[in-house]
């Protein structure tokens, strides 16, 4: 069996000066480059696909009167259950409220906006120790 056949089959290995290196030591280089530039760009890929589906869509502000729920607004009728018809006065319009509290608010008061329940807004007296 000739060196070349020996080759082909895997059986026999030549080592062959080429530029003053190895052939095998070209070859070891050539595969271990490979093998890092797969690994460099399999990082990169994990980093950019990671990086664009981590980011959560921005939420948006409710609008209305769902947006409005933590703001402060004024008494304009005064304010008792949520079967007395009270009215409170906020961003320039005025919206049907109710309290939960004993006593009713009374006009001028400020009020939180607590929630917005069946087309009504729940409120509580602003405590003005708060700062509110």
């Amino acid at each position: 069996m000739t060196t070349a056949e020996q080759l082909f089959l895997g059986v026999a290995s030549v080592d062959c000066e080429w530029n003053g290196g190895s052939a095998q030591l070209i070859i070891l280089g050539a595969i271990a480059g490979a093998v890092v530039a797969i690994l460099l760009i399999s990082l990169a890929v994990r980093v950019f696909v990671g990086s664009t589906m981590s980011k959560q869509p921005a939420r948006l502000k409710p609008t209305g009167p769902e947006g409005m729920v933590g703001e402060t607004a004024v008494v304009s009728r005064v304010v008792g259950d949520i079967h007395a018809g009270g009215m409170v006065h906020g961003r320039g319009e005025e919206w049907p409220a109710y309290s939960e509290m004993t006593a009713p608010i009374e006009v001028g008061q400020t009020v939180i906006l607590l929630d917005f329940v069946r087309g009504k807004f729940l409120v509580a007296d602003a405590d003005p120790s708060l700062g509110i």
